[in-house]
């Protein structure tokens, strides 16, 4: 069969491997084995011995080879002996039998063009860059053409520009999207947009539950998380007042006999844990706190855009209010 090696995007690699697999497997008449084994876990002598052996009733063996070096960028010693073990493979390629594929997935690493000019040499080299732009724009276009959706150009940019670098997170809120036009009646393209800006901001409404419950630690440890991958507190802030609105509106409309997911709607509310919050939230917190946060964090924000207050400050003033009430 021979050898293949796979660099860069995780996801793509992770979908060009899936298609080999289906490749090699619909061949007629023939018994496949596939095996996927972290390069750390096995010897030269063990890897050669699993390429040569072949599982009992099978025509075809898929071995597949993570190489993960991510984590030994900072270890010389681990690359340069993945760099000598590269090497013993190659020069022993030829005992490698016809009934074994043996796949290396290298990703998300990349490499030199002189290793990939040696590499060349032996087998099939593939190289999936991360995509940015129109690139991007038209691998969502395809993805969700292949879901069976019909999306217009604008919601496709926005779905493709709220997930950017994360095509695993792409391809998952696609899904969701998916499933949801199957259940879902959104009216129009805004209500479309309104999903993915919601959808995008989940980790932001986790942070904003604890902080309207007044859950101090639990609002230190998610707006921790938060600072490091940074999020912006300003705009932190804003959601918070924007969900206490909300709430306030809410709490109208459930004097009027709206519940569930009937008020769901009214407040233009679609992702499911948007929904499941809402409606806790509704029924947790008193109408009275939700007055006394919404002019206090009018205060708070008022006051913050007086100053000059880095991120930190912005936060540890949202916290020092919240928890009081």
């Amino acid at each position: 069969m021979g050898l293949s090696f796979y660099f860069g995007d995780k996801f793509q690699v992770n979908e060009a491997i899936k298609e080999r697999k289906v490749e090699i497997s619909s061949k007629d008449d023939q018994q496949i084995s596939i095996q996927s084994i972290r390069w750390r876990d096995i010897s030269i002598g063990q890897f050669f011995h699993i390429c040569k052996a072949m599982p009992f009733g099978t025509d075809i063996q898929i071995i597949i080879i993570t190489i993960d070096l991510t984590t030994s960028k900072t270890n010389k010693k681990k690359v340069e002996k993945w760099d000598h073990d590269l090497d013993i493979i190659l020069q022993r390629s030829l005992e490698i039998p016809k009934h074994s594929e043996v796949l290396f997935d290298f990703s998300p690493e990349s490499t030199s063009n002189n290793v990939l000019e040696k590499l060349a040499n032996f087998g099939e080299v593939f190289i999936f860059e991360n995509l940015k732009g129109q690139k991007l724009i038209n691998w969502t276009t395809k993805r969700v053409k292949d879901k069976g959706l019909n999306l217009d150009q604008k919601i496709l940019k926005e779905l493709s520009y709220s997930n950017a670098n994360n095509l695993w997170q792409l391809d998952n809120e696609i899904e969701k999207l998916a499933l949801l036009l199957e259940v879902s009646e959104f009216k129009n393209n805004n209500d479309i947009s309104e999903f993915i800006s919601q959808d995008k901001e989940v980790k932001i409404f986790e942070l904003v539950d604890a902080l309207i419950k007044g859950d101090k630690l639990r609002s230190l440890i998610l707006g921790g998380r938060l600072y490091k991958e940074g999020y912006s507190f300003m705009y932190v802030l804003t959601i918070l007042s924007r969900e206490i609105r909300l709430l306030i509106l809410g709490k109208f409309y459930l004097q009027e006999g709206l519940t569930g997911n009937n008020l769901a709607k009214k407040l233009r509310i679609y992702h499911p844990f948007r929904i499941r919050k809402i409606l806790e939230q509704l029924h947790q917190i008193p109408f009275e706190n939700l007055q006394l946060l919404y002019k206090g964090l009018s205060n708070v924000e008022y006051g913050i855009k007086k100053g000059n207050h880095t991120e930190k400050q912005v936060f540890e003033s949202i916290i020092a209010f919240t928890s009081k009430i």
